[in-house]
């Protein structure tokens, strides 16, 4: 086993070949939220030139402790040119990020949002003489500022009704066998085409640019509470999707 010291070592030499806007970037990113910076990490996986810095982002979401040792580490290189520990070394990490993400969760958030994503292009390739009231409705969702993170949180609030089952910790949740990003996007699709309809009941919470949390929460419920009355009707697509998951 690594002692403490060599550990370090490994991980200067690390943050050492990427050049100091590199470095600067990657000090954002590892201070955005869970949800911001996974999406952020797959942005720099699915392009060639930068998925070596997202195999170091993805490295540090199996390590909780390496993690606030880099933060520490690029804060010290940025402000005294130098790699150490100084004031910023070694954070208290957890005020920041929830010590259970994993990088296979970060793949199930991810895909979801990727999946929502790809919703909104298949919609806007319908010609627009050719699309339903249903489509046209909700192409007017998705124009409205801050509705695609608002369907993914509702999207993911349902995941008890996809799986007929209780989840007491949402962070356990992955996918099995650890499929791509790309892939396990498919195993949200059919999720994503059976509740988007539902989308414009979630435009009220969209009024204040999301500030309001207590309307927010309040049309996601009334989301949940749909998805729940079409679970019958969904069963094949909920239980298919059932099938990747496990925790």
């Amino acid at each position: 086993m690594l002692t403490l010291p060599e550990f370090e070592r490994l991980l200067h030499q690390r943050l050492d070949a990427f050049p100091p806007a590199a470095r600067a970037e990657l000090l954002h990113v590892l201070m955005l939220s869970d949800f911001d910076r996974a999406a952020r990490i797959g942005e720099f996986h699915s392009n060639p030139r930068t998925r070596t810095f997202a195999e170091l982002l993805i490295d540090l979401e199996e390590e909780r402790a390496a993690q606030g040792m880099v933060v520490g580490m690029l804060r010290q290189r940025t402000h005294y040119g130098q790699w150490g520990e100084g004031p910023f070394g070694r954070p208290c990490y957890s005020r920041v990020f929830s010590d259970k993400t994993s990088a296979q969760h970060m793949v199930l958030v991810f895909s979801l949002l990727r999946g929502v994503e790809d919703a909104k292009r298949r919609l806007l390739a319908v010609p627009e003489e050719d699309r339903t009231q249903s489509q046209a409705d909700q192409i007017d969702f998705f124009r409205k500022r801050g509705s695609l993170f608002v369907l993914v949180a509702a999207i993911a609030a349902s995941v008890e009704t996809y799986l007929n089952r209780a989840v007491p910790d949402a962070f356990a949740l992955r996918f099995r066998d650890n499929p791509s990003p790309q892939r396990a996007m498919g195993f949200w699709r059919p999720i994503v085409d059976s509740v988007l309809p539902f989308a414009n009941m979630l435009e009220p919470g969209l009024d204040q640019g999301l500030r309001n949390r207590e309307r927010v929460a309040e049309v996601q419920k009334t989301f949940g509470s749909l998805v729940e009355a079409t679970k019958s009707a969904n069963s094949a697509v909920f239980d298919a999707f059932a099938e990747h998951l496990e925790s």
